[in-house]
């Protein structure tokens, strides 16, 4: 998941579960004379919420098979170990299960398993790739084949129906791309840029014609060694685009949208700045239990506090997320000047299980919309 840091927030917004048909948003921010202050560090336990509910625990756990411990067995289990310990012996808060396991992860594991560091990097690496081959896919098949036909019905009816990954089966980089090398494409909410570069690489395209943007200030040696050009956006702007109307073909929005206070505006910003006809590819979570919601804040926890090092941020408080359902993505999305014409969301229930393994766990789908001329 690229999701490193990316158009955070002000607020933390948790959810809490319970036996209401809509979870609890808590946020942890009050005003005080027309300010925001922070309150008083409050001992939290949501970790230990999801870590005893039967089914976001299997969310969880599979998610994580297919992410951090995939090809890791043996780690996961360990990991298993050590959050029971923290849950119900120590019975830790969340801030202390996310220094416990970050110490153990990094000191421990990582330096007791000399096979462990190789396959996360390469984890890593699948991920980047695979997400950098799709984008190519999507463009290329949008703009060389008609929709009416009907491998292409073929192609995307297997994309959706694929057990492994739910939209994300391994794809072979298309042939005779070079006329993609022209297209002016920009990776919004980019984070490091891992997958920006990566896109750049495949197509071998220039790096003025490679864009990317977050709130992350990248400094100019790591701006100079990507194959992209890059933008910093400041919090106050963050919805605003810093970039001339009708200047890019493609927009890539992979997982950044949700973490957007005002996501409407951004649309607006989006569609200002594509070209008529330009396409919005985004990777978005199908959001339809609360458990999955409640799962999704663990995960991005995890990703800052625990697996990255150093941590992307100091605590969870400044986190921000609003995770919808595909449905009211393509509502949200078509009412600011655009049309969908690509869609990989699953239809079935959700979880839906395959060999005792949840298909898709994290619920995610590709969409491609193309701005209205």
């Amino acid at each position: 998941m690229q999701n490193k840091n990316r158009f955070r927030g002000t607020n933390k917004i948790s959810y809490q579960l319970n036996d209401s048909k809509q979870p609890i948003i808590q946020i942890e921010n009050k005003k005080v004379e027309n300010k925001r202050v922070e309150k008083e560090a409050v001992k939290t336990y949501y970790v230990t919420d999801v870590w005893r509910n039967r089914l976001c625990k299997k969310i969880f756990l599979d998610i994580l098979g297919n992410t951090q411990f995939r090809r890791c067995k043996e780690s996961k289990k360990q990991f298993i170990t050590k959050l029971n310990s923290l849950v119900y012996d120590q019975k830790q808060g969340d801030n202390g299960i996310y220094d416990e396991i970050h110490e153990w992860f990094h000191e421990e594991l990582l330096v007791n398993d000399s096979k462990l560091m190789g396959i996360w990097e390469d984890n890593h690496y699948f991920r980047m790739k695979d997400r950098a081959t799709k984008i190519v896919v999507f463009i290329n098949d949008f703009c060389k084949m008609n929709p009416n036909n009907s491998f292409y019905n073929s192609f995307y009816s297997q994309m959706r129906n694929d057990r492994k990954h739910g939209g994300g089966y391994d794809l072979k980089l298309p042939k005779n791309i070079e006329w993609m090398q022209s297209l002016k494409i920009l990776d919004l909410g980019c984070a490091e840029g891992t997958i920006t570069s990566c896109l750049g690489s495949l197509l071998n395209s220039p790096k003025e014609n490679v864009h990317g943007c977050d709130i992350i200030d990248l400094d100019q040696e790591e701006q100079y060694n990507r194959q992209f050009t890059y933008n910093h956006i400041g919090d106050s702007d963050e919805s605003l685009l810093p970039y001339e109307s009708n200047s890019f073909d493609v927009i890539v929005a992979l997982m950044s949208l949700h973490h957007i206070q005002n996501v409407e505006l951004t649309l607006r910003e989006i569609n200002r700045v594509l070209k008529p006809g330009g396409l919005l590819i985004i990777r978005e979570h199908d959001c339809v239990i609360r458990e999955l919601r409640s799962v999704l804040d663990i995960v991005h926890a995890f990703y800052a506090l625990v697996w990255s090092n150093p941590r992307e941020l100091e605590d969870f408080s400044t986190y921000y997320s609003h995770y919808r359902r595909s449905v009211d993505w393509r509502n949200l999305i078509t009412r600011t000047g655009f049309i969908e014409c690509i869609n990989t969301c699953r239809t079935e229930r959700y979880p839906k299980y395959h060999k005792n393994k949840i298909i898709n766990p994290l619920r995610y789908y590709y969409a491609v919309y193309r701005k209205l001329e």
